[in-house]
């Protein structure tokens, strides 16, 4: 049961780990278009 529940830990942080970096490529593309905008 521990090897299950550290799998199951691992795979909880991997997906915050995908969301903050999802996170951070919206917001870069955001960035972006904003300067394009500026610009």
């Amino acid at each position: 049961m521990a090897v299950v529940r550290s799998l199951v830990v691992s795979q909880k942080q991997c997906g915050y780990l995908t969301a903050i970096i999802s996170v951070l490529i919206s917001l870069n593309a955001f960035n972006r278009f904003i300067l394009s905008l500026t610009l």
